[in-house]
């Protein structure tokens, strides 16, 4: 139910799938009304990787998008447990030292907040630009094929 009748402030209901929480502390305008803290992501932008701990795709944005040659990437876990990231580049000749790079410094990421070590192998696969990056965590998942 939608009501558009409240002076000054109609509240919309809609489905986003956003995954934030509520502020607990008051507003700075003095409004008594709850606020949200900040939005974290979608829910399906995340993938399991332990007992409820999550991989959130704006955790790999901020890692691989911070390499100026990456266009777009796509990210899932494989049947074997591997997590592949098929990484798009304006320039693939070359790539080959950021490519080591990107992998030490996720798997590095993955051990430090999940302490993964050989659970989930790490796959980078390099290719040419071909097609429109898509650049927008509305087109982008994280998707998981692994059975279960």
């Amino acid at each position: 139910f939608t009501t558009l009748n409240r002076y000054a402030m109609p509240l919309i209901r809609y489905r986003t799938n956003d995954l934030g929480a509520f502020d607990s502390d008051n507003c700075p305008c003095g409004s008594f009304l709850k606020s949200i803290k900040s939005v974290l992501g979608r829910i399906d932008n995340r993938v399991l990787l332990n007992d409820n701990q999550f991989l959130y795709l704006r955790e790999l944005d901020e890692l691989i998008f911070s390499y100026k040659e990456v266009l777009d990437y796509k990210a899932y876990i494989s049947q074997k447990n591997e997590l592949v990231l098929e990484v798009e580049t304006h320039c693939f000749e070359g790539f080959n030292s950021r490519n080591i790079e990107i992998k030490t410094r996720l798997e590095n990421y993955l051990h430090n907040k999940f302490q993964l070590e050989k659970d989930l192998e790490l796959l980078i696969l390099v290719k040419k630009h071909g097609f429109q990056a898509l650049n927008s965590m509305g087109k982008r998942m994280i998707l998981n094929y692994r059975g279960g």
